[in-house]
């Protein structure tokens, strides 16, 4: 693996660490857990897939495919822009700076959650990325109490990424749909998507939809 490195899920899958090294009856060690894991888990059914759609299964990692390549020796295509230790890394100093006592500069802090959404919600055609609607909307100041506390099944599992959609909403802060941005700038939403391009603004997609950060956007 490239650099040596790897997350915590990789290791304790190759029993190279005999023990989860997360406090599991913790919500939120809880939830980072099973989402590096659920992140492990598609990153490997990609590598599966890609195997066989060029008949070299041999030749697979969990992370990258190497394939002969007409025109080179090697040709790598990797299976994600980021590693799952680099998705632990930032969520760890998520944790520290939402809830510990590592405080992190504004911008660094919008910029590290985004990442991780952007690496958890990953188009699988690079097209970029969008946040399920659920899963924003758990991280609110509407997500019912105590689903992280009920006991866990299959098909509940979505209760316990509940605490990571509050932790990574606390870190992004409030965010407005595109209608309302463009209201409080006395702009065309065209304008406002515009200045999102340009890096002027920031947003989050939700569901194919855009939600501006009112930090960026004058106060009401």
């Amino acid at each position: 693996m490239a650099n040596g490195l790897k997350s915590t899920v990789e290791l304790y899958r190759s029993g190279e660490i005999l023990e989860v090294p997360y406090d599991l009856s913790d919500p939120l060690q809880r939830s980072i857990w099973s989402a590096l894991q659920l992140y492990m888990d598609h990153v490997e059914r990609r590598a599966i897939l890609a195997a066989e759609e060029f008949d070299r299964p041999e030749v697979w990692t969990a992370l990258h495919l190497y394939v002969d390549h007409p025109d080179s020796e090697t040709y790598l295509t990797p299976l994600g822009s980021r590693r799952a230790w680099e998705l632990e890394e930032y969520l760890k100093d998520l944790k520290e700076a939402v809830y510990g006592a590592s405080p992190m500069d504004p911008a660094e802090l919008y910029d590290a959650a985004r990442s991780v959404l952007e690496i958890l919600f990953a188009s699988d055609d690079a097209g970029g990325y969008s946040v399920s609607r659920d899963f924003w909307e758990a991280g609110g100041e509407g997500a019912p109490e105590g689903t992280a506390d009920r006991v866990e099944a299959p098909l509940q599992l979505a209760q316990t990424l509940t605490p990571l959609a509050g932790m990574l909403r606390a870190a992004l802060g409030e965010h407005v749909p595109l209608a309302e941005a463009a209201r409080r700038l006395s702009l065309a939403p065209q304008a406002v998507e515009s200045r999102i391009v340009e890096e002027r603004l920031r947003a989050i997609p939700v569901d194919g939809g855009l939600l501006v950060s009112a930090a960026d956007l004058p106060e009401v």
